[in-house]
């Protein structure tokens, strides 16, 4: 059910848009990682599985092939 309501919403540009910000969120959390210690690293590393998962179920990379100004 949840992978049909995102094959709907792949054909919205406002919904790329809503994922090209969740993986500006994962590139933020890596960058968070070069001054971090152990206790951010491992809560931020938790963050960054979290928002791959959810770029990949929602097929970024078609996304942004579809939508390449998003």
């Amino acid at each position: 059910m949840l992978q049909d309501d995102i094959e709907i919403l792949k054909h919205h540009e406002a919904f790329a848009s809503f994922v090209q910000q969740i993986v500006q969120m994962r590139e933020d959390c890596i960058q968070d990682l070069h001054k971090a210690d152990i206790e951010v690293i491992q809560q931020t590393s938790g963050r960054i599985l979290a928002l791959d998962e959810i770029i990949e179920l929602c097929d970024w990379e078609g996304l942004s092939a579809r939508f390449p100004n998003t």
